[in-house]
């Protein structure tokens, strides 16, 4: 993962002008040849910047979200229990139904 905090305070506007090419010619060189994706690269590096930093941002917001979810199904689950178990309560004086509701709904596992 990067480690965005050594970042802090770059610039947020970058461009290469005619001067600029000079020194790339001298640092991005492939064979005698400027290498301009490398140069094109870093002119680009803010905006990379800026779309990892957007993207943690929405995983950590949906992150947050579906943990809001699973607890809301948590919720949902526990209350349609306690229907089932009134249902299952309803029916106890019928031999065995009590326990085939129990079984099918009530989270015991099957053999």
């Amino acid at each position: 993962m990067i480690d965005l905090t050594k970042y802090k305070g770059h610039s947020t506007e970058w461009t290469l002008d005619d001067n600029d090419w000079t020194w790339a010619t001298s640092m991005f060189t492939d064979a005698g040849e400027t290498n301009e994706a490398d140069a094109l690269l870093i002119e680009d590096a803010p905006l990379l910047l800026a779309e990892v930093e957007r993207m943690r941002k929405w995983i950590r917001n949906q992150r947050v979200s579906l943990l809001v979810q699973v607890d809301d199904l948590d919720r949902e689950v526990e209350r349609l229990r306690g229907l089932l178990q009134e249902v299952a309560d309803d029916y106890t004086d019928a031999d065995g139904i009590t326990y085939e509701i129990y079984c099918e709904f009530g989270g015991e596992e099957n053999d």
